[in-house]
């Protein structure tokens, strides 16, 4: 498994959370507000709170979930495909489904070539691009 996604994973599990970071008393992750994620660590840190800062861009705030998985939420969020990045994550989002036609459509609308590699290093790298170019 990649570091990355070994990390995106480490202390998230399905159904809650695995470990540290939370307010025993509320039972919920408390993290310092922020705009976008500066880098990968800001990123996997963010993912033991509730849901991602609603000012992230709805492609950064769907791999937040999808790294979570969340699939239906992180779908939601893309569902339109308002811009390029946001096709380029659902796209990914229906090859994660397993429904191909339908990524192809996505990779389609997005304006580039249908990815067939490792799913998780397709997130990794989306996630790169988006926050080298400041989400």
């Amino acid at each position: 498994m990649a570091p990355l996604v070994r990390s995106l994973r480490c202390g998230v599990h399905r159904g809650g959370l695995a470990q540290g970071g939370l307010d025993g008393a509320a039972g919920r992750a408390h993290l310092p507000e922020m705009s976008a994620p500066i880098d990968e660590t800001e990123f996997r840190r963010s993912l033991v709170a509730d849901a991602p800062p609603a000012d992230w861009p709805a492609h950064l705030r769907a791999l937040w979930h999808d790294a979570r998985g969340e699939w239906q939420a992180a779908h939601d969020l893309v569902n339109e495909g308002g811009s390029p990045a946001e096709c380029r994550v659902h796209a990914y989002l229906h090859r994660r489904e397993g429904d191909l036609a339908n990524a192809d459509y996505w990779y389609w609308r997005a304006r580039v070539p249908a990815d067939r590699g490792p799913l998780d290093v397709e997130r990794d790298l989306l996630l790169r691009r988006f926050l080298a170019a400041g989400a």
